[in-house]
């Protein structure tokens, strides 16, 4: 993730963070990551819950996935909408859909309709790299789920896993 501390008349600094190490998925493809990242301090983790990432970037996709394994979540990756509707159709139902919410192809709001639709008790979380801004001036009518701003803190992806998450069991 990237950082940025800018004060006026001193100028802007930019801190990249990257990961120590990039696992390899043994099987060659991207539907489940494996990964021997230590976990995560004080994890939010509901015990073996499954969650579906979908995003079309490869690197944000295995991203996520570590942040979530690392907090102890069963993890199953989607490069876009219709391999995410094709693997909840015929694969292990997960307990929540974490997807972007701008894609080539079918867009996240155009998979959450879907989903809501077939799968209506399933939660569902947005990312999004556009500012929050611009995002209030869009509406979703019928789409229900929180926006996780991109670039987002591990803390705030397990805060807003664990809320809907914990939706879904009350």
């Amino acid at each position: 993730y990237i950082t940025v501390a800018s004060a006026m008349g001193q100028g802007t600094m930019f801190s990249l963070y990257l990961p120590t190490h990039l696992p390899l998925n043994p099987a060659g493809g991207d539907d489940e990551v494996h990964s021997a990242a230590p976990p995560v301090v004080n994890p939010v983790a509901k015990s073996g819950a499954l969650v579906l990432v979908v995003d079309d970037e490869p690197g944000l996709r295995a991203s996520t996935a570590r942040m979530l394994q690392g907090a102890g979540y069963r993890v199953v990756l989607a490069a876009d909408g219709a391999q995410a509707l094709e693997m909840i159709a015929h694969e292990a139902t997960p307990d929540l859909v974490l997807t972007d919410l701008t894609m080539a192809g079918m867009s996240g709001i155009e998979l959450a309709e879907q989903v809501h639709r077939r799968w209506p008790a399933l939660p569902l979380i947005f990312m999004s790299g556009y500012s929050a801004t611009v995002l209030k001036e869009v509406r979703y009518p019928g789409v229900p789920g929180p926006l996780l701003q991109k670039p987002f803190t591990i803390p705030e992806l397990l805060a807003t896993v664990q809320l809907a998450l914990r939706t879904l069991t009350t």
